[in-house]
């Protein structure tokens, strides 16, 4: 599972996060306000995926804001989360495939059907 980050922080701030909470070999890439297009822009999100060498069509993304679900559909991502557990005021969140109140919410299911058959589930 490739990850990144997309963030209107810049590349400073976002480093230093994932610097912080140690989640570096779990990132492959991120989007900051430094770059261009930046976020809401949804061509942000499609480079991001370019970057990753995904279709949009293929990712999830993660969206705390009714502006980060928009972004998400306008680019074409494939399953749009709705993330609750940042806010001491819940949002109301409109446009989500699915909600997530907590990152234990999360679970990664691994499809047999497409995985390398040498390697064990």
């Amino acid at each position: 599972i490739k990850s990144a980050v997309i963030s209107n922080d810049s590349a400073c701030g976002i480093q230093k996060f994932i610097n912080e909470n140690k989640i570096g070999e779990s990132i492959s890439c991120f989007w900051s306000s430094d770059n261009r297009p930046c976020k809401p822009d949804p061509q942000a999100v499609k480079e991001l995926c370019k970057n990753l060498d995904l279709e949009p069509k293929h990712c999830a993304l993660i969206g705390d804001s009714n502006l980060d679900l928009q972004m998400a559909k306008k680019a074409g991502i494939g399953i749009i989360l709705g993330f609750m557990a940042g806010w001491k005021i819940s949002p109301d969140l409109k446009g989500y495939h699915h909600l997530i109140r907590h990152w234990n919410d999360l679970e990664i299911e691994r499809n047999p059907k497409v995985a390398n058959s040498s390697i064990s589930p």
